[in-house]
């Protein structure tokens, strides 16, 4: 939509261009002084606007002009600039004691002039709105703007260079940056300040890098919805960790950051930051990269990492400093995210994971720790057994090693008894017998000579004896199931195996029941409910 607007925007100004009439610069200067205004004019060279005044104590006024040259130095007099073409605006230095508004402004290379908005150092004193422009470069490099500064819904296909610069009230809701000849290169606010409210919600810079590193928000940030390829938005390169409250050096956030429903192409980084509200990322996306929250200095609030969508690759990093604070569900402690920390963060983040209810991703992350401490070179070996124990089922988190371990043992007893003669079918038996004595009952141990000749029939044709053989095994090592099968082999290495797997089955039961017990939620409470 804002496409077609444009090209609406440039058809119009194009038809008016053919009928707007040329004059010098000189002129329109005069007749600004004369009038307060100029519209529908081709002004060919620099405007310069030093000292104008309007004569009734307005606002100066440029409507649909094409200006072919710059607007230099500020006027005396609010300025207002409407759908108008303007070959750049050079101000370095400056300083404006009135507000500058220019709407649905179009900054084009022509002439001597490639459409730059330079205004390094210089200040503002009222408010500056640019408010949807198509810009080129911007360069305020130092500047102050000292009331509201709004470039929302602008467009920046240039340089967009804002470091060290001084906000008020700053406001780039829905600003896209794009530099076509550096498209790895995003806007620049190292070390700017921003002293009120500072909105970027919806900003688009495509797959570019945008750097804070240095920045200080003495307010709320917000960034909700935005598209950015990698944020970086901690502690400048080379510097120590941060000396006063608002340090130059690592960027700080007095009020809440607010990433929701952000989109990160390739990762984002508050390393060596200090989050003194913390830090929202409900719902936001990172395709690849990192999320690196080490070394935060923090005074109060949560790190929230709630309904994340996280790429494959997608790693985090963090130490002791952001743990405490993390308000996270189970993808945003999912292990795997997080298994190049150390063993004490590790814990650490299990700790935190139990602390919010997330029990099956804080065993997980126990046992991922463990791991660690097994494989390191000074491993205990206390260290190694505890992780030998946690394995089989990742710290009561996976069942599927056992259970396939059972299957594996079941196929095992039927082919030890699928031979002709190795087992027969009995009567349904103990039916006095108790749930806990079936259970126990050494099925494992053949039949005697008299319990034989009472038996109603062996198994010959093939397909019986599979069955047999199947469901002997399943009850063998599962613990239940149908019992009308038993072996009638002589005593020998079978009969031993089938007791190994008897024996093996108690704990393969054992470990896959308490597995599943820990995963499924209400039977976890039971349990934790049980005097230890």
């Amino acid at each position: 939509m804002r496409a077609i607007l444009l090209a609406v925007l440039l058809f119009v100004s194009t038809a008016r261009a053919e009928e707007q009439q040329i004059v010098p610069a000189a002129e329109a200067q005069q007749q600004l002084r004369q009038d307060g205004r100029v519209a529908d004019k081709v002004i060919e060279g620099d405007l310069d606007l030093k000292g104008l005044t309007h004569p009734t104590g307005g606002i100066l006024l440029l409507n649909a002009v094409k200006l072919h040259g710059r607007l230099i130095n500020p006027p005396s007099a609010p300025l207002e600039v409407v759908q108008s073409e303007l070959g750049g605006l050079y101000a370095p230095g400056s300083e404006w004691q009135h507000s500058i508004t220019i709407e649905h402004g179009i900054f084009l290379r022509s002439g001597n002039s490639q459409g730059i908005v330079n205004l390094d150092r210089a200040v503002f004193k009222k408010g500056f709105t640019c408010h949807r422009c198509r810009l080129l470069s911007v360069l305020a490099r130092r500047a102050r703007f000292e009331q509201d500064a709004d470039f929302s819904f602008s467009s920046f296909s240039g340089v967009a260079d804002f470091s060290a610069t001084w906000f008020r009230a700053a406001a780039f809701d829905g600003a896209r940056f794009a530099d076509p000849e550096q498209p790895e290169l995003g806007p620049n606010f190292t070390e700017t300040d921003f002293v009120d409210e500072a909105r970027f919600a919806n900003i688009d810079n495509g797959s570019a890098s945008v750097s804070f590193l240095g920045a200080s928000f003495h307010s709320a940030a917000n960034f909700r919805g935005c598209h950015i390829g990698r944020g970086d938005f901690g502690l400048k390169k080379g510097s120590g960790q941060p000396t006063s409250p608002f340090d130059t050096d690592v960027a700080i956030f007095g009020g809440v950051l607010d990433f929701r429903r952000c989109l990160f192409v390739r990762g984002v980084s508050l390393s060596g930051g200090g989050l003194h509200a913390g830090a929202r990322f409900d719902s936001a996306i990172l395709r690849s990269g990192e999320l690196n929250l080490e070394s935060l200095s923090q005074a109060e609030g949560k790190i929230v990492l709630r309904d994340l969508t996280l790429g494959p690759d997608v790693t985090f990093s963090i130490d002791e400093s952001a743990i405490g604070s993390i308000e996270a569900d189970a993808i945003g402690f999912d292990p795997k995210r997080w298994q190049l920390m150390p063993s004490n963060v590790l814990d650490a983040l299990a700790a935190r994971a139990k602390a919010l209810g997330e029990t099956t991703v804080s065993r997980r992350l126990v046992f991922l720790a463990a791991e660690k401490r097994a494989k390191a070179p000074n491993a205990s070996w206390t260290d190694r057994a505890i992780w030998a124990l946690q394995w089989p089922t990742s710290n009561s988190t996976d069942a599927a090693l056992p259970i396939a371990a059972g299957v594996v043992a079941w196929l095992l007893a039927a082919l030890l008894t699928l031979q002709r003669g190795a087992l027969v079918a009995v009567a349904p038996a103990g039916a006095s017998l108790g749930p806990l004595a079936k259970v126990v009952e050494p099925l494992y141990r053949p039949l005697d000579d008299a319990a034989v000749w009472q038996a109603a029939a062996c198994p010959v044709v093939w397909s019986e004896r599979a069955h047999a053989a199947a469901a002997f095994g399943f009850v063998l090592v599962f613990k239940f199931g149908t019992r009308r099968f038993r072996p009638i082999l002589e005593r020998g290495w079978r009969v031993s195996a089938l007791a190994a797997l008897w024996v093996v089955g108690f704990l393969l039961v054992a470990e896959i029941a308490f597995t599943i017990a820990q995963l499924v939620p209400g039977l976890r409470d039971l349990l934790a409910a049980i005097p230890q």
